[in-house]
């Protein structure tokens, strides 16, 4: 029986392989997808990942970016070409998009790097006595890159990106009252717990953060 080759699709996105580029990317991938990061296995390879296509759950496609600009995604011969070639068309649009060529001001890398970041957090399970730790300690460097991206954000001195957490918040508070402060200190204090005693977070806790982080995100 005569084997069938792999779907392919490579195209060159100039500008894919700058850091913040990327990163958007990989956000909107994951927005579309249930990405799995695999280990790169090249020098010259810099984003490595597997996922599914919506037009085939069964045979997960792999997407390979490297520092040329080159992207690569491949599949298997059994997913439907009409729908492996649409898709494809559409992730390459995706990379082009992340492209920035006009800088935009509600962007900063803290922001892109905390969506990256939030992706994760949401994919964690509340009812799991780990993940429940992991979802605040997460939680709690998404809010301290939120307030670094505000702080860049109101062409403040860099030197306060540096600052502690809540000294963070009071020096933005002289400018503006930074959203829902008293809670952003409040999760601050629950990774506290974590990080130096060892404590256990409920459900209701873990649930509330990640409330309480996705709305930061919009409104901060």
């Amino acid at each position: 029986m005569v084997s069938r080759s792999q779907h392919g699709h490579r195209q060159r996105v100039d500008g894919i392989a700058e850091d913040d580029a990327l990163i958007r990317f990989e956000r909107k991938l994951q927005k579309k997808y249930r990405i799995t990061k695999h280990p790169l296995t090249s020098p010259t390879l810099i984003f490595r990942a597997q996922f599914c296509m919506e037009c085939d759950s069964e045979n997960p496609v792999s997407l390979q970016v490297w520092n040329t600009n080159s992207i690569l995604v491949q599949g298997s011969p059994n997913i439907p070409k009409s729908g492996f070639d649409s898709e494809s068309e559409i992730i390459m649009k995706m990379a082009e998009e992340s492209i920035e060529t006009t800088p935009d001001p509600s962007e900063t890398p803290f922001k892109l790097r905390a969506e990256t970041i939030l992706d994760y957090v949401k994919r964690l399970d509340e009812r799991n006595e780990m993940e429940r730790m992991v979802i605040v300690a997460l939680g709690d460097i998404i809010l301290d890159l939120l307030l670094c991206h505000k702080i860049d954000s109101l062409g403040m001195p860099r030197g306060i990106v540096d600052a502690f957490f809540p000294t963070k918040i009071s020096e933005i508070n002289r400018i503006e009252t930074v959203y829902r402060d008293d809670e952003l200190i409040r999760l601050h204090k629950l990774r506290n717990q974590i990080a130096h005693g060892g404590s256990m977070i409920t459900e209701s806790e873990a649930t509330w953060a990640k409330t309480l982080i996705e709305d930061v995100i919009e409104n901060l």
